[in-house]
């Protein structure tokens, strides 16, 4: 292209960096970064976006990356901080994960319902059920509303840790409006199954929708399991 005389803009590099990093070619990303700050183009938050994401498993380059574009005043986005907080749940890394959640209204974005799951997946991941709850409650007095991943997270983290009551969470989950998906039975019924609810598990399986009854392996699978397990 630059032999052609066609001008590079950021627009152009943001593209070339997101498919190399796709690739796995993380050296090869970094040096067209290089490339960019060497013609004097501004990375931009789709830039740090897609080096994020090439960072998922360095996730402190992610971090060293989004600190100097704040130092440099560039805008960021909550769908970095999004990312960088999902890179250090997934690693286990809950508490740097929650001092950048504190950080984001600070840094001029603001938290959005990915932001609210993301973390609570994290929590609740590592048995912090309170402040799993905690974190829930305040995200309902943000004006933030709940979605079907914020209840199937919620639920899930609550059957990890023994610490749920199932049909009165449906109940809730339907008042709130939002009706539990084949994701939501599926948990319920591995949860039940686990704790030796054989019984309540099969009931509830029993009384599944109509219309999802057509896919329910997700929700009889652990109930066979645990049949043929008790049968042995």
């Amino acid at each position: 292209m630059v032999d052609h005389k066609i001008s590079l803009d950021v627009i152009t590099f943001n593209v070339l960096v997101d498919a190399i990093y796709k690739e796995g070619m993380v050296r090869e990303a970094e040096d067209i970064v290089q490339i960019m700050m060497q013609r004097n183009i501004s990375a931009d938050v789709v830039t740090c976006n897609a080096v994020i994401d090439g960072y998922c498993l360095v996730i402190d380059k992610a971090r060293k990356l989004l600190d100097s574009m704040t130092s440099r005043d560039l805008k960021t986005c909550i769908i970095s901080y999004n990312k960088l907080i999902n890179g250090y749940c997934k690693q286990g890394r809950v508490v740097e994960a929650w001092r950048l959640f504190l950080e984001v209204p600070h840094k001029g974005s603001d938290y959005n319902v990915v932001t609210y799951n993301t973390m609570l997946q994290g929590l609740f991941r590592v048995g912090r059920c309170v402040d799993g709850l905690k974190l829930f409650k305040e995200m309902q007095g943000q004006q933030l509303v709940p979605n079907q991943v914020t209840y199937n997270t919620l639920l899930n983290g609550l059957c990890m840790n023994k610490q749920i009551a199932t049909f009165s969470f449906l109940h809730i989950m339907e008042e709130k409006g939002v009706n539990p998906d084949l994701i939501s039975y599926g948990i319920l019924i591995h949860g039940l199954c686990k704790d030796g609810k054989l019984e309540i598990a099969r009931s509830l399986f029993s009384g599944l929708p109509s219309k999802i009854c057509n896919l329910t392996f997700i929700c009889i699978q652990p109930l066979l399991v645990h049949f043929v397990k008790k049968d042995l």
